[in-house]
């Protein structure tokens, strides 16, 4: 018998979403119909066991309550059909090799005065509630139910997150689409940015758009808790490349994990190599008389 605090929701697949103690499961309509009525099935305990388990959410502070992203979730949606992200990134590849391959322009670049600055940095954090927002609304597009946006530190580095809790609930597809969607989004703007930072010699645009590009590369290495790193999980169809697979899982997925461990070390590697560079010059620098 389900506890008080269990809740039951229908979803419009036909399947229903169980919340008990902390946890949700997604439940056959036969089974939580039995649980809504009452009825203890047998088996109860392993079923809830053996059903997908969803990602925790990094939760710090909240910027954006659940009630303000998921209205933003379902006008975002149409943007994160397949066809959609797919020309998203493609533009943004393009925006970008642009920006990198113009020729800088005449004109002296005016100085950086506070209020550009200003506008440069929430260029950059509107780019990063976009990505977030990418994510939401591919969850709400395969049905699943966005939470709340918020940031928080990550090795000392703040960053934004989106509770996509029920990703975990839904097709290998669309979790793949969760995972793509927010760098699909973002890396245009970083693009758009870099070009327009280029073409009239503003350092504020080129640092936002540098800055947007840097979060987006970024969320491409899978060798830290990124969107590369979850949707290389969700491709191989393993809950996470940081445990021991089970005991089914296929010999490619242990191929590529082993070669991922391999990869993780020497990303480590080249972390700590540029940490200590910096400091060492940071040690020897001596200001200009």
């Amino acid at each position: 018998m389900l506890d008080a605090a269990a809740d039951l929701e229908a979803r419009p697949d036909g399947r229903w979403l169980l919340r008990c103690s902390g946890r949700r499961f997604l439940l056959p309509a036969d089974l939580a119909r039995r649980l809504r009525d009452g009825d203890d099935p047998d088996r109860l305990g392993e079923l809830l066991a053996a059903a997908p388990r969803p990602r925790r959410a990094r939760l710090r502070a909240t910027l954006l309550p659940a009630r303000v992203v998921r209205p933003l979730a379902r006008r975002l949606a149409p943007a994160t059909v397949w066809p959609a992200l797919a020309a998203s990134a493609a533009s943004g590849l393009l925006l970008c090799a642009l920006g990198l391959a113009s020729p800088a322009g005449g004109r002296p670049a005016a100085p950086v005065a506070w209020p550009q600055a200003v506008l440069a940095v929430t260029a950059v954090v509107l780019a990063a509630v976009v990505h977030e927002l990418g994510h939401a609304a591919a969850l709400h597009r395969g049905g699943g139910r966005p939470g709340a946006i918020g940031a928080g530190l990550v090795w000392l580095v703040p960053v934004l997150w989106c509770d996509v809790t029920e990703a975990a609930l839904l097709p290998r597809r669309d979790r793949l689409r969760v995972d793509a969607a927010g760098v699909a989004l973002q890396l245009p703007l970083g693009g758009l940015l870099l070009c327009a930072g280029r073409a009239w010699q503003r350092p504020e645009l080129l640092g936002a758009g540098g800055a947007i590009l840097t979060a987006v590369a970024w969320n491409t290495l899978p060798f830290a808790r990124t969107d590369a790193y979850w949707l290389l999980c969700d491709a191989l169809g393993v809950p996470s490349l940081a445990r021991a697979l089970p005991a089914g899982a296929p010999h490619r997925a242990r191929r590529i994990r082993a070669w991922w461990r391999v990869g993780r070390v020497l990303f480590a590697a080249g972390l700590a190599a540029a940490a200590v560079g910096r400091v060492v010059a940071w040690a020897r620098w001596e200001p200009t008389p």
